[in-house]
């Protein structure tokens, strides 16, 4: 059995599968202790709701949602955790004009493997989403609008560097000058739980780009208890890669789980970057999305 250190506040969703690795729906305050850095000891003491939710255009809504685990002297049994997520939530989602329940389901395709959803709800770029959540007594909302996708233009592999085996996957698109546009690029291989993975230095402004044809390299971010990490994916791996168009909101948080997940790797940082969050009475993110899929398979 394993163990999780019991000295920090902390939450189990969401990037607990991919910040193993780095020590990834929602550890969010998040990614595990790094979240909660900023938490005063007042807070820590208090049980919180945590979030990881999107809407994407022309897709269902996806919430995952958790509690904050109270800071104690004993080591906290992964077994445990279970009773951390909300299964018996209520979490609907409010459009212009309905209100729609979603509803609880169980999937071991995903981590953690208790969602909501609901297939009378898909998101219309433009829109306003506005979800709450009550559970034991606690209560969250955000509002969030979707955005339109980004077409990709085309996804290709290439060696790597420093390795004739490992491979390089490479998304390229175009990005409108006349706007300001924030982006997510997430990855997954066919055999991996199926939240979205944010890539390495996968948050990315379009204020840092310098050209509106926009190549990026769609390295892993990795996955819960995975003991031979690497960024890069081997011949044979059947990869989806997705570009997702988001607000400044999403960028941030995504932007600062991103430093402290590459800060947490350093023997010689300390992670100190505390989450953002647009969550009233709660933790995580609530994001509007434009998701462009693309699968490729990586050949010799």
């Amino acid at each position: 059995m394993k163990d999780i250190s019991p000295y920090h506040h902390f939450t189990i969703s969401q990037r607990l599968r991919s910040i193993a690795h780095a020590a990834l729906t929602v550890c969010v305050a998040v990614l595990a202790p790094s979240a909660c850095t900023g938490i005063e000891p007042d807070d820590a003491k208090r049980q919180e709701l945590v979030i990881e939710g999107w809407i994407a255009d022309g897709e269902f809504p996806v919430v995952f949602v958790t509690s904050t685990l109270p800071v104690q002297q004993q080591l906290t049994p992964m077994d445990s955790l279970e009773r951390y997520i909300a299964q018996w939530a209520r979490v609907q989602v409010a459009t212009e004009d309905d209100t729609v329940l979603l509803t609880g389901m169980t999937d071991r395709r995903y981590f953690p493997p208790y969602y909501f959803t609901s297939n009378r709800l898909r998101g219309r770029a433009g829109h306003q989403y506005h979800l709450t959540v009550d559970w034991h007594g606690l209560h969250a909302e955000a509002t969030t609008t979707v955005l339109p996708p980004v077409p990709v233009d085309s996804v290709w592999t290439q060696p790597t560097a420093s390795s004739d085996t490992l491979r390089d996957v490479c998304l390229r698109f175009h990005d409108n000058p006349q706007t300001t546009d924030y982006y997510l690029l997430l990855s997954r291989r066919q055999q991996e739980p199926l939240n979205p993975q944010l890539c390495v230095f996968g948050a990315v402004s379009d204020r840092v780009l310098r050209e509106t044809d926009v190549t990026l390299y769609a390295r892993r971010g990795g996955v819960l208890a995975e003991s031979d990490y690497s960024s890069y994916y081997t011949c044979g791996d059947s990869v989806r890669v997705t570009l997702a168009h988001v607000d400044s909101a999403a960028f941030s948080f995504w932007r600062a789980y991103e430093d402290n997940r590459q800060l947490s790797t350093s023997s010689f940082s300390t992670v100190i970057t505390p989450l953002s969050t647009n969550i009233l009475g709660g933790r995580g993110i609530w994001q509007g999305c434009g998701f462009t899929h693309r699968w490729i398979i990586i050949g010799e």
